[in-house]
């Protein structure tokens, strides 16, 4: 067809015979592509193929097929899949929670190790929920997981050292004391001109039916236990505590001071049941008042002896100024008061084992057995009986085992007619029985007053396995 322009300038539009029209373009990428009508009213791509969401420059920061159509519907409509190149991170609450308290354990484990069991086993849980929530961020609670198993574990060892540790202490102060069954000898074989029972253990307390925290009061008829110098001590009841193998005895007493001076207390001797032991009462009365006040007995040296209830005292007082500590009242006398109509004196033939060692100017020394220190070394214990009307003060000498001198001695008062257990510990080399081949003992016996020696023995061997 002419459309009127020159030749030259005209172009020539060569259609097929049959069929569309068809556009033979110079640059066929620059127009629509094959067929500028829709080929198919339900078109694969409405759009250039190569315009579309298909191909975009950056695939990992475009949506899929955002807008587009699949034959009319919305393939993907919904936000892009990764906006930002990583997934939103969840919280980890629960793991640095975890690990605070991890580490909150470990000073509680030492001071406290019971909250420290609690907040580690608190900081485990917290720990290990965290690990679940955030792979990227689970650090911390693998950090408290660690640390809180390490605080539980510490706090729990704590807890063990301080019960084992409690329990040797306890066991150890028993020790010290003979068991309950009373006073015992392990030795076996001595060398003795006189001889050795090996009979059963010397029982004559149990004390297996209390426990710690508690008490036996036996009221008491208002016994005078003194009575000269306007003062008069009067004992109202007896308490018995008791505490493992061991029992604590106190006689509740009231003072009255009739005197002009305000007066302290000083118990010079005492002997339960005859056996000089040591007793005390701390007080002071003021002129013209009484007081209630409590003599303590030794729960060592009663235990010692085996007795489970106080049936007759000696007492020996004397009398000082509050304020000066002058000495105001000391006559010297002993009181002998029974507090029990069924009361036999004590006598060392009752216990199985004890072997004579010396008799001379009324005073005869046994030797007993051995016990166990609070420090697991051997503990020696002899017996001094004193049948002189004098108070006096024993003392041992040039104690030596296989033939090695020991540090410790032994030290007591003999109220007149009475006798006193004395303990000597070995030397920390010596632990067991099965250590001594050979040991030997001297004691002296002075009197209280003139401080002159009166008894004084030659070296006494208690041991002999040569």
């Amino acid at each position: 067809m002419n459309y009127g322009q020159p030749a030259p300038e005209q172009q020539t539009y060569n259609q097929p015979e049959n069929g569309p029209q068809t556009y033979d373009a110079p640059n066929a990428n620059q127009q629509q592509a094959f067929n500028q009508t829709d080929y198919n009213p339900n078109s694969f791509n409405q759009n250039a193929y190569n315009q579309s969401a298909y191909n975009q420059p950056d695939y990992g920061q475009q949506a899929f097929n955002n807008g587009n159509t699949y034959n009319g519907n919305s393939y993907n409509a919904a936000p892009s899949y990764n906006t930002n190149g990583n997934a939103p991170k969840k919280s980890c609450v629960f793991g640095v929670l975890g690990l605070i308290l991890g580490i909150a354990a470990l000073p509680f484990g030492w001071f406290v190790p019971i909250i420290g069991i609690i907040l580690g086993i608190a900081a485990i849980i917290l720990s290990i929920l965290g690990m679940g929530k955030n792979r990227d961020l689970r650090g911390a609670a693998i950090a408290g997981l660690i640390i809180s198993i390490l605080a539980t574990i510490f706090s729990i060892g704590v807890i063990v050292y301080a019960v084992i540790n409690v329990s040797k202490t306890l066991s150890n102060a028993g020790k010290e004391l003979f068991d309950n069954s009373g006073i015992t000898s392990d030795l076996d074989d001595f060398d003795f001109d006189s001889d050795s029972d090996d009979s059963d253990d010397y029982d004559d307390s149990d004390y297996s039916d209390y426990s710690y925290g508690d008490d036996k009061e036996v009221p008491l008829d208002n016994v005078v236990l003194y009575s000269a110098n306007d003062v008069t001590i009067t004992a109202t009841s007896i308490v018995y505590s008791y505490y493992d193998d061991s029992v604590i005895p106190e006689i509740k007493v009231t003072v009255e001071n009739n005197t002009s001076n305000d007066l302290g207390i000083n118990v010079d001797y005492c002997a339960i049941n005859g056996v000089t032991m040591y007793g005390y009462i701390s007080g002071d009365v003021a002129a013209g008042k009484k007081s209630n006040e409590e003599l303590s007995i030794s729960s060592d040296d009663f235990t010692l002896t085996g007795f489970d209830s106080i049936d007759n005292i000696k007492l020996q007082v004397s009398f000082y100024d509050s304020d000066t500590y002058d000495t105001l009242i000391d006559d010297g006398v002993v009181q002998d008061i029974n507090l029990s109509d069924s009361y036999t004196p004590f006598s060392i033939s009752s216990v199985p084992g004890a072997v004579a060692l010396d008799s001379s100017n009324g005073i005869n020394a046994y030797y007993v057995g051995t016990t166990t220190g609070w420090d697991d070394t051997l503990v020696f214990v002899f017996y001094i009986e004193n049948t002189t009307d004098k108070t006096c003060v024993a003392e041992s000498d040039d104690f030596s085992i296989n033939d090695f001198m020991q540090d410790d001695y032994g030290y007591g008062y003999l109220l007149p007619g009475t006798g006193t257990f004395m303990s000597i510990e070995a030397n920390d080399d010596i632990t067991s029985i099965d250590d001594v081949t050979n040991a030997s003992i001297k004691f002296e016996v002075r009197d209280y007053d003139s401080y002159e020696t009166f008894y004084s023995s030659d070296e006494l061997t208690f041991i002999s396995n040569n």
